[in-house]
């Protein structure tokens, strides 16, 4: 037993097989190295706070945004008011109806940071929040270490959230908090579901709203409505949960309202086919880049198409992640009937559909959306995680030889490896040097509060009153599922 390290049979079970006693402390240091690379890669994207914030989006919302409020929280101010719009296209001064604002209790350490520094902080702990995520979603479906590494890489570092940071948004930190969002999902289809469950959704939705993700809660909703109506035996509860979601975060919402007429909606772009996103997924993009399809959408940053992970993560993705769950018989966890969601926000992220779909139905919830391909994201995590599971019963089936795991470990290397350069083409360096410079002067966004704009605070104490309420109302029918439960009479057999 003293040389176990030296047997094949150690390394193939270690690898591939389940997670085990037998092999606890090797899988918990490849976990926390894992952890930890997760952590360097997200420094080296952002440069480590380092900046530079003089160009794109940096510097035209990120930028005067949180200078804005780290000053208002240095001089001890409500920040109501700005002196200067941080909305681009816009000219509201109202700094709290802007939904997609950051404003979770680590904004409390801007006076003491750098706009670069404070970015990469948030990225972190969105990072960490969505690893312990997946770590549960390991143990739920007993994935190797080979099946979680795939799941964590293609997870924390596809084109799309490297991209959304790099060029500045600062917001799309809630995508991280898809992966706890999936778990509770997975809960719903089990039969785990009741306003416990509920609660725990419309918590988790307003804690992603207040990390700026104002488009991630929308398409949170996006979801929601359409489980509602693939999963029928779950649509009152999950209509009722959508209902509370919103109330819950009405102090978010109700001042938005005074953005209507003063934002600009105009539609830019979507997938143009359902091919592209193929393309998307194989084909490294270049910095500032326009896309180029033969005007079928409007020209737009190739950073909101892209989702990079690579030519054999891309087959991966498409044989384990859709094909698999059609023709296995054996579907315990219902990823079939996941995927009819997953197929509505797909359609949805094409260009023709959503242009269709604004038209149809202007409400603030679709028209607050103007790239349509972003919207893909959340079907992505999804089919992710089904994905890595189909996978994990394919080597339970298949269990592999030393020399079939010795090449599927070559193919690893080939999509880390692919990973790895689109992390270095679309680093803050990178990007600063394909981008036009903007100027951005930090003292010039303080708070000038105007305790006259009675009708915008009067919006925020009523949003705050409605987000109180319900979700006090919530918790108590929360409390009272649980009391009903622990009351419930057992049966002793003799």
């Amino acid at each position: 037993m003293k040389f176990k390290w030296f047997q094949k049979e150690y390394w193939t079970d270690l690898v591939i097989g389940h997670p085990t006693q037998k092999h606890l402390w090797p899988q918990r240091i490849w976990i926390a190295v894992l952890f930890l690379v997760g952590l360097y890669g997200w420094g080296e994207l952002l440069n480590w706070g380092r900046g530079p914030v003089n160009f794109h989006d940096w510097a035209i919302i990120t930028g005067p945004r949180l200078a804005y409020l780290g000053h208002a929280i240095s001089l001890g101010e409500w920040p109501l008011h700005t002196s200067l719009p941080v909305v681009d296209g816009g000219s509201t001064l109202r700094f709290l109806a802007v939904p997609d604002q950051i404003l979770s209790p680590q904004v409390l350490l801007l006076p003491w940071l750098e706009i670069g520094q404070f970015v990469l902080l948030q990225f972190w702990l969105m990072y960490a929040l969505g690893f312990w995520a997946l770590l549960k979603i390991r143990r739920r479906f007993d994935l190797s270490l080979l099946a979680f590494t795939l799941l964590f890489g293609l997870f924390s570092f596809n084109g799309h959230i490297l991209t959304h940071a790099s060029v500045g948004h600062a917001t799309w930190g809630g995508y991280f908090l898809f992966a706890p969002f999936a778990l509770l999902v997975f809960d719903l289809l089990d039969g785990k579901a009741g306003w416990r469950w509920a609660a725990k959704v419309a918590f988790l939705a307003f804690f992603m709203f207040l990390q700026g993700s104002y488009h991630q809660f929308i398409w949170l909703l996006f979801f929601l409505g359409l489980l509602a109506i693939c999963v029928p035996r779950h649509f009152w509860l999950v209509a009722a949960t959508a209902v509370f979601t919103v109330l819950v975060s009405m102090v978010r919402i109700l001042p938005a309202v005074l953005l209507m007429g003063e934002f600009d909606h105009q539609y830019f772009a979507g997938y143009p086919l359902i091919e592209s996103i193929w393309q998307y997924m194989i084909r490294l993009q270049v910095p500032n880049e326009l896309t180029t399809n033969l005007g079928m959408t409007n020209e737009i940053g190739t950073w909101e198409y892209t989702f990079f992970i690579g030519g054999i993560a891309a087959l991966f993705l498409i044989y384990f992640g859709l094909i698999r769950p059609w023709v296995e018989r054996e579907d315990d966890h219902h990823f079939r009937l996941l995927l009819l969601p997953c197929l509505g926000l797909v359609l949805l992220s094409l260009d023709k559909v959503f242009n269709i779909v604004r038209d149809v139905v202007p409400l603030p919830l679709f028209t607050g959306e103007r790239v349509a391909s972003r919207i893909f994201s959340l079907a992505f995590v999804f089919v992710l995680i089904i994905a890595v599971v189909y996978l994990q019963r394919w080597l339970d089936r298949h269990r592999p030889t030393w020399e079939g795991l010795t090449a599927l470990l070559a193919l690893f290397f080939v999509v880390a490896y692919d990973l790895q350069r689109n992390l270095v083409l679309w680093s803050v360096q990178s990007v600063s040097k394909y981008s036009a410079l903007e100027s951005f002067n930090a003292e010039l966004y303080y708070p000038v509060n105007q305790p006259g704009d009675t009708l915008y605070i009067t919006l925020l104490e009523v949003g705050l009153l409605v987000s109180i309420l319900s979700a006090a109302g919530l918790l108590f029918l929360a409390w009272r599922e649980r009391r009903a439960m622990t009351r419930k009479p057992t049966i002793v057999q003799e």
